[in-house]
C-alpha cells in the first residue's frame, strides 16, 4: 500500500488551538502524546512510552514553535510504520520539499529527512503534520535540530515545552545505578523444579561453564501444571510440592557462589489465590480490579484480577512483608514481567536491596524492556529485551500476534544500533540463544550454528542471560549442544570474565562519563565498540565463512592473529564457525584478570595489563566493592595508567579513592607487544631482571603496591 505523509511548516498566522513548543540550543523536541491539537490519532503504548498512532486514513496534528536561531533544521521523527508498507512523508516549507522514509518494520528508531528545512524568520511557526492513506504509523518524537548540531540517539533529547526549556540528553548520566559485579557474568533462568534446577546448575559447575546466577522463572509459583494458573500467581506460597525446600536449594546454590533469583509479575489472580487477594484487596493495595480473559498463567480465562498499586508506599511494603521469607531462606534476586512502571520496579529493586543476605545494599532486578518513559527507570537499570525468536533473524518485527521480540539479528540492531530507542537502556540484556520458536517449525536447520552465533554475541553484550521456553528440549543450556558449540561456549564466555576488570570499568563510565558500554555508527549497526579498545563484528549470515568488516577510525589489531589493519576501510575477514570477528584498538592497554568459573570467584588482585603501542596510550582502571551502594558517594578506585611509545616508558599512578577491601597490592603482568628485543628494563629506576620476550611480547612480572605512583622504563 502506498502511504503519502505531508509535513508542511508554514510561516503564517497561527491557529489559537495550536500546541506551543520552543526551539532551546538549537533543537525542538516533542514528545507526540503530549500534543493536543490532532485528529485520526489516538495515544499508543509502546517502548519509550506513549505516542501517536493514526487510526484513520486521515490523521493530522498541530503544533506552535517559537525559533530564537535562524538556520537549516534537520527533521527527525522517532517512529514506524506499523505494517509492512513503503511508507514516506514529505515535508515541505514554501518551496523547499524533503523526504521522510518509514520503511523499516523493525522498533522505534530515528528516521531523518533527506534535507533539512530553512528557518530564516524568528518567532512563532506553525508546524502541520498530515497523513493520508496510512493507518498504523506510530510516532513517539519529533525533533527538529539546527543543521550540523548533533543527532539525536535512543530516545533523544527531553522535550523544549517552555521558554526556559533545556534540551537534555536523556540516558547516560550520574543519576544511573550501576548493577552488583555478579551480574556482569553468566546468568541462567530456566522453567525447572528444585531437582531439575539443582541438577541443572552442578552440571554447568561440573563441566566447567562459567555461571554467576540461576533464576527459576514462572513456573516457580505452579510447576504442577506448567504454568497454566491462576492457582499460584501470586500466592507467595510457591509450588511446594515441586520445591519442598528451596532453602536446602538455595544453600547450595551459595555454595557454589551461584546468586539465586525467581520470577514474579504486578498482579494477584483471585482463584486460588484467595487470601493473598483478599489482603491487597481489603487494604485498597490495588490500582484496578477486572475479570481478566488473558489466558497468560490464568488457564480458563476468567478470573477476577487485581494489579498492585506500587505507588501505594503501604502496597509496596506489604509486597515486601510477603517477599521476605524467600529472601530468607536465600533469595537475592528478582525477574519482573508483564509491566515496567517505576513504582514496580522501585518496590522490587528495594526488596533485593534491603531483604538480600548477599546483597549489602545493592540490589538487583531484571525487568521487561516495556517502555522506558520515565527518567527513573535508570535507578533500576537492567532490562531484558522480551521473548526473542530463535531465528536469525525477524523480518515482520515486531508482529504483535506472536509476541516474538526480534531475532537473533534485532537484538543486536537493540543493543548496539543508536538510532533504536532501546539503545538508551544502559544494561540490556536478551534471552541469549532464543526464546521461542514462535511459528517455526520445531528442528531447526543450523540450530547449533546459530546458538553458536548468539551465544558469541552475547559474551560481550552488557549483560548475558541464557534462557528460553520450557518448549525448547534444550533449555539453552551449552552441554545439551553440539561439542563444537560447547567449546565455543566455553571460549567466549571466560573470555567475558577474563575482560571483567575492563568491562566494569565501562560500566561505571556509564555513570561517571555519560558514556555507553556499546557504540556503534547507524550505516553498521551490528558491528560495534565495546568501550572504545575492543570492536566486535557478529557474524549475521548462516553458513558464513567470511564476511565484511568495517572497521572504525585508527587502527585495529586482529585478536586472532595480531594482523594490524587502517580504520576507516571495509576488510573481508575468515569466520569459521568458532571465530568471532574480534579487533582491539592499536594503543589499546587491555586490563584482564586470571580465569574463574564466576565474577566472585575471580579477583582484581591478579591482573594482567595488554600493551599495543602506538604513541601515547592511556587507560583509567575503575574498581568498587560490588556489593554496596558505596559507589554512589565516591567509593570507587581510580588508577590511572598510560604508556608512551616514544620513550619505552610505562606509568602506573597511585590508586585515588578507595572502597571496602581494595587490593593493598596487586601483581601485575605487564605485556607489551610488538616488542622484537629488550636489553633492559628499569622498575622505578631500578633494574628489573625478570622480564622476558616471547612471541612478541615482552612480559614483566612483578608485584606493585597500590598507594605508590610505579614506572617502568625498557630499552
Amino acid at each position: 500500500m502506498k502511504i503519502l505523509s505531508l509535513l508542511f511548516l508554514f510561516l503564517n498566522s497561527l491557529s489559537l488551538r495550536a500546541q506551543s513548543y520552543y526551539e532551546a540550543q538549537g533543537i525542538v523536541s516533542i514528545e507526540a502524546e503530549t500534543i493536543a491539537s490532532r485528529q485520526g490519532f489516538s495515544l499508543k503504548r509502546q517502548y519509550t512510552g506513549e505516542g501517536l498512532k493514526s487510526d484513520s486514513s486521515y490523521s493530522a496534528f498541530d503544533v506552535e514553535i517559537e525559533f530564537s536561531q535562524a538556520g537549516n533544521y534537520d527533521v527527525w521523527i522517532l517512529g514506524r510504520a506499523e505494517k509492512p508498507a513503503s511508507c514516506k512523508a514529505s515535508l515541505r516549507i514554501a518551496n523547499q520539499t524533503t523526504e521522510l522514509d518509514f520503511g523499516e518494520q523493525f522498533s522505534l528508531i530515528w528516521q531523518k529527512a533527506t534535507r533539512p528545512l530553512p528557518i530564516s524568520r524568528l518567532g512563532k511557526h506553525r508546524l502541520s503534520l498530515q497523513t493520508s492513506q496510512q493507518q498504523g504509523l506510530l510516532i513517539d518524537k519529533l525533533m527538529l535540530i539546527r543543521n550540523g548540531f548533533t543527532t539525536p540517539s535512543g530516545m533523544g533529547f527531553s522535550e523544549t515545552s517552555s521558554r526556559t526549556a533545556t534540551p537534555i540528553k536523556t540516558g547516560f548520566d550520574s543519576s544511573l545505578v550501576i548493577p552488583p559485579h555478579w551480574a556482569f557474568g553468566v546468568l541462567y533462568g530456566g522453567y525447572s523444579n528444585q531437582q531439575e534446577s539443582e541438577a541443572i546448575v552442578q552440571r554447568l559447575v561440573d563441566d566447567g561453564y562459567p555461571i554467576d546466577a540461576y533464576w527459576i522463572d514462572s513456573w516457580f509459583w505452579d510447576y504442577q501444571t506448567k504454568g497454566k494458573g491462576p492457582k499460584g500467581y501470586l500466592d507467595f506460597i510457591s509450588d511446594t510440592l515441586a520445591f519442598p525446600n528451596v532453602e536446602s536449594m538455595w544453600k547450595k546454590f551459595e555454595s557454589l557462589n551461584v546468586k539465586a533469583g525467581i520470577w514474579v509479575w504486578n498482579t494477584i489472580l483471585k482463584d486460588g489465590n484467595e487470601l493473598a487477594f483478599s489482603d491487597f484487596e481489603s487494604r485498597g493495595f490495588f490500582k484496578s480490579v477486572y475479570l481478566n480473559k488473558d489466558r497468560w498463567h490464568n488457564k480458563d480465562g476468567h478470573s477476577l484480577t487485581g494489579d498492585i498499586d506500587f505507588a501505594n508506599p503501604d502496597a509496596a511494603r506489604l509486597w515486601k512483608e510477603k517477599l521476605k521469607p524467600f529472601f530468607d531462606k536465600g533469595l537475592d534476586f528478582l525477574k519482573l514481567d508483564r509491566e515496567a512502571d517505576v513504582p514496580y520496579l522501585k518496590a522490587n529493586f528495594e526488596a533485593t536491596a534491603e531483604l538480600g543476605k548477599e546483597t549489602n545494599g545493592r540490589g538487583f532486578i531484571l525487568s521487561h524492556l516495556m517502555h522506558s518513559d520515565n527518567p527513573d527507570f535508570k535507578k533500576y537499570p537492567t532490562k531484558w529485551t522480551g521473548d526473542a525468536k530463535i531465528a536469525w533473524t525477524q523480518p515482520d518485527f515486531p508482529d504483535f500476534l506472536q509476541y516474538a521480540m526480534g531475532g537473533y539479528k534485532e537484538n543486536i540492531d537493540m543493543i548496539a544500533n543508536p538510532r533504536r530507542s532501546t539503545y538508551e537502556i544502559p544494561f540490556l540484556a536478551h534471552d541469549a540463544g532464543g526464546y521461542d520458536f514462535f511459528g517455526t517449525r520445531d528442528t531447526l536447520d543450523g540450530w547449533d550454528e546459530l546458538y553458536i552465533r548468539w551465544i558469541q554475541f552475547a559474551s560481550f553484550s552488557p549483560i548475558m542471560t541464557v534462557f528460553s521456553t520450557a518448549k525448547n528440549p534444550r533449555q539453552n543450556h551449552p552441554y545439551l549442544f553440539s561439542k563444537e558449540a560447547q567449546e565455543s561456549f566455553k571460549f567466549y564466555t571466560a573470555l567475558r570474565l577474563r575482560l571483567f576488570p575492563y568491562r566494569y570499568t565501562l560500566a561505571l563510565n556509564t555513570r561517571l562519563n555519560s558514556t555507553p558500554m556499546i557504540s556503534s555508527s547507524p550505516e553498521t549497526p551490528h558491528q560495534f565498540l565495546l568501550g572504545r579498545d575492543l570492536f566486535i563484528a557478529p557474524v549475521l549470515e548462516q553458513g558464513a565463512t567470511t564476511m565484511l568488516v568495517h572497521l572504525p577510525t585508527g587502527k585495529w589489531i586482529d585478536f586472532y592473529s595480531e594482523e594490524i589493519y587502517d580504520g576507516n576501510q571495509t576488510i573481508r575477514v575468515q569466520t569459521s564457525l568458532l571465530r568471532l570477528p574480534i579487533f582491539i584498538r592499536k594503543g589499546a592497554i587491555l586490563p584482564t584478570r586470571n580465569d574463574a568459573r564466576s565474577i566472585e570467584l575471580g579477583s582484581n588482585d591478579t591482573l594482567t595489563l595488554d600493551i599495543y603501542p602506538d604513541g601515547f596510550s592511556s587507560f583509567t582502571l575503575l574498581e568498587d566493592d560490588g556489593k554496596s551502594n558505596d559507589y554512589l558517594s565516591g567509593g570507587i578506585g581510580r588508577t590511572a595508567i598510560s604508556y608512551s611509545e616514544q620513550e619505552k616508558y610505562l606509568t602506573i599512578e597511585e590508586m585515588q579513592g578507595k572502597f571496602e577491601g581494595f587490593p593493598k597490592e596487586r601483581f601485575l603482568n605487564v605485556k607489551i607487544h610488538f616488542v622484537k628485543s629488550a636489553t633492559s628494563v628499569a622498575h622505578n629506576g631500578n633494574a628489573f631482571s625478570g622480564f622476558a620476550i616471547e612471541n612478541g611480547v615482552l612480559n614483566i612480572p612483578l608485584t606493585i603496591s597500590t598507594n605508590k605512583r610505579h614506572t617502568i622504563q625498557w630499552k
